[in-house]
Parts: structure tokens; sequence; C-alpha cells
């Protein structure tokens, strides 16, 4: 604001959501207040030598976001042609904070999906349609021992084993083409460590461009499990047999064997 007392500042700086003047911005209805008009209320709001006062709702697909206010010195009304001017003002006002909204609803957006995108454990990757990597999150170069500009548009074959790659090239050829999205062909690291693990792959834009979204599930720890199962069972049916005793099941619930 400017060229206004403090005291009328602190006085209509702010109104309750359900005062009337809160009211009547919410109705879209542009409010244009004569000298005459004003003196109803130069005593509560100290408007001193304020002559004439506009309030126009600034409207964002028909719900009121703000309010344009004109106050003036030195006119007594203001003319139709100032009127005109004033709502053609609000409307370019009202449609750059409905962009600015729209932007901030992008960011957050973006935001979020970034830091979905980092915090994921999955192995994340991102390929251009002939396969080349165009982005990874932090959980890839961690497992697969990479730093972003070693493993940043390579093609995704270069992280397959090698004697895996002709089988590679079938499968990403398939994802490419939409005909298949999985792959269970395990990964190597910088290092030429294997990494078992289930890929799956969909089709998406990113930065205007068409891209394979592919995510890697890091099957390592269930693969050690199941064969730590697997071995558990196979000593205890050596001890089974060893014993030289019988053993059965019994369903307590119905005495069945």
């Amino acid at each position: 604001h400017a060229g206004l007392s403090e005291d009328f500042i602190s006085r209509v700086s702010y109104y309750d959501k359900s005062s009337p003047q809160s009211n009547q911005i919410k109705k879209g209805t542009p409010l244009f207040l004569s000298e005459k008009d004003m003196a109803a209320y130069s005593s509560t709001l100290n408007t001193g030598d304020i002559k004439t006062l506009a309030v126009i709702p600034l409207m964002d697909e028909g719900e009121a976001v703000g309010a344009l206010n004109i106050a003036s010195r030195s006119v007594s009304d203001f003319s139709q042609r100032i009127q005109n001017f004033l709502l053609t003002t609000s409307m370019y006002i009202g449609g750059i904070l409905s962009r600015i909204k729209a932007d901030e609803l992008v960011l957050n957006s973006q935001k979020n999906f970034i830091n979905l995108f980092e915090k994921l454990e999955d192995l994340i990757f991102i390929l251009a349609e002939d396969g080349t990597i165009i982005e990874v999150n932090d959980s890839t170069l961690k497992k697969l021992k990479h730093t972003r500009n070693s493993i940043i548009n390579k093609n995704v074959l270069d992280i397959h084993p090698q004697e895996e790659r002709e089988n590679a090239s079938c499968i990403v050829a398939g994802m490419i083409s939409g005909d298949t999205s999985t792959c269970t062909i395990p990964l190597i690291t910088n290092e030429g460590e294997k990494i078992p693990v289930e890929t799956r792959v969909s089709s998406g834009i990113w930065n205007g461009r068409k891209v394979l979204f592919g995510i890697s599930r890091d099957l390592s720890e269930r693969i050690a499990y199941e064969s730590e199962l697997k071995a558990t069972s196979e000593r205890l049916d050596l001890v089974i047999k060893g014993m030289n005793v019988g053993f059965w099941d019994w369903k307590v619930q119905t005495g069945e064997l």
C-alpha cells in the first residue's frame, strides 16, 4: 500500500471470513464508493481525506481469491471509464494470481514426486526410447556403486551382465514396443557384482519426452531367506530320518491325522 495512514491500514488490513466485508468480496460484486458514500465510513475507518474507494474482487474460476482496493483523494466519484479500466485490471491480476497458484501446485507436486523418487529403496531408472539412462534415484547409485556421472547416458544394457546382454536386449526391445513389462535378468554393479532383481517397466512422459520408467526390486534378501529356509528344512528332514521314529500331523480342531 502507499499514501494511506497507518491507522487506516490497521483498521482495514484484516476482516474475519464471516464479516460483511468478506462476504461482499465472496459475492464477486465490485463496490465503488463515491464521496457521498464514503461519508458513512469516515468516522469508523478514519479515512481522513480519502474521497472515493473501490473494492474489486479478484476472481479465479468463479471464486474470490483477493481484492483490489483503490482510493482517491481527488475525484468525488468513479466515472464509468475508470470503473471499466479497474475491472479490466482486476481481471488481469486475477489471471496472474491463478497462474501463480497453478505454478505453486505444479511445484509442490514436483517436490512431492522428487521426495518420493529419492526416498524409495527400489532402484528407479528413467530411460529414453533407445534405452539410454537419463535419470536414476539415489538408491540406484548406492546399490550399483555408481556416481551420477558414471551411469547417466549409459545404455541400460551396460548395467546387465555381459553374458545376459543379448537376452536383455530382446527384453528391452519388448519393453520399448510395449510387448512386455517385466524382466528378471540381474543387474551388475560398477564393481562387477551381480544383484538379483525383478524389474517392472511402464511408459510415460518426462520433461516433455516419451520415456520408460523402470523399477527394479532387489531380491538379494528374499533369495537369502529362501535359501536359509530350504537349508533348515533339509536339516530338519535329516534329523527326523535319523531318529528312526514316526511323525504325523494332527489337526487339533477336528482330531484328524
